[in-house]
Order: structure tokens, then C-alpha cells, then sequence
């Protein structure tokens, strides 16, 4: 399986320490060329830690793929619909390569994928999909959701909804 996040997701996976997660989920991690920009590039020029950490990873990843975009057409217009130029490029990618799964931390990006019909997932599931898959344990998945919490990743009620996911899984 193969996953596209936007900005918010690598920011929030890095700087709560969950990265390794994702990377034992997907078999490639694609980042799209301008939400490189964004969480990277920008990042840096911010002299924002979590960019230099991002950038160390995905050059020494052989499974994590910087990629431009293969059709420019419309991205304006779409990205109008989307607000934001990172889940304007997570979308134009992911509507691409069906195959593809993106994730967001966003709500309204959310529901516009959806309403799109991309394979969608939000960010925070993938530490149920780790633990579903065996990756982490119980106690370690409840723990990262937290450490998501802590930096805005997820929710309180989104936390409350993914442990009875996971509680469901050990019956």
C-alpha cells in the first residue's frame, strides 16, 4: 500500500515522534513536490526543527518519493476548493494513481476527499492500521494517540472513537 500525506501529517508524525509508524505501514511513502515545499523547504527557512528531522528521514528512506505533479490542469481552480496548496497537491496525486492513499489531518480536507472519492485516511488512523497490522502494541497505540494529542494531530473524541476500533480488534 502506497500513501500520499499532506503538510500537517508529516509535521504533526515527526514531531510526535511517530514516523517509524507509517513507514512499517506503507510499502512507499510519496510526498507531493509542494508539500515538500511546505514542510521542508519552508520549514527550514522558519528554522523549524520537525523540517531538518523530515528532510533527514526521507533521505535515508529508499521508500519515501518526492513527486511532481504529472498534470498541472486546473490545480489552480482545485486549489481554490481545497484552500490550501498542500492538500491541493495530496489531491491532484492521489486523484492520479488510484492506488494511492492519502492522508490529512484536516477535517474539511477530509470530507472534501471523500466527497471526491480518493482513498482517504486520516492521519491518526494510522496507528490503528499499525496496530491492526501488528506493529505496535496495545498500550504503544494508546500512547502515540496521546503524543499525536499533545502536538494537534488528533482529537479527544477522535481518540475516544479509535480505542473502541482497537478494543474491537482484540475480541
Amino acid at each position: 500500500m502506497k500513501a500520499i500525506p499532506d503538510s500537517c501529517t508529516l509535521i504533526y508524525l515527526i514531531t510526535a515522534g511517530l514516523w517509524d509508524v507509517s513507514l512499517q505501514i506503507f510499502d512507499e511513502i510519496w510526498i507531493g513536490e509542494i508539500v515538500y515545499f511546505e514542510s521542508v523547504e519552508k520549514g527550514k527557512e522558519e528554522q523549524k526543527s520537525d523540517a531538518i528531522i523530515l528532510e533527514r528521514r526521507i533521505e535515508e528512506s529508499s521508500s519515501i518519493k518526492i513527486k511532481e505533479l504529472e498534470d498541472r490542469g486546473n490545480y489552480e481552480k482545485e486549489k481554490l476548493y481545497f484552500v490550501g496548496p498542500g492538500e491541493t497537491n495530496v489531491y491532484k496525486i492521489a486523484s492520479q494513481n488510484k492506488d494511492l492513499v492519502a492522508i490529512t489531518s484536516d477535517r474539511a480536507a477530509y470530507k472534501k476527499f471523500v466527497k471526491r472519492g480518493v482513498n482517504i485516511m486520516r492521519s491518526d488512523e494510522i496507528l490503528l492500521a499499525g496496530f491492526k497490522k501488528g506493529a505496535i502494541s496495545f498500550e504503544e497505540f494508546t500512547d502515540s494517540l496521546i503524543r499525536l494529542r499533545s502536538v494537534g494531530g488528533t482529537t479527544e473524541e477522535r481518540i475516544a472513537f479509535l480505542i473502541k476500533k482497537a478494543l474491537e480488534v482484540l475480541k
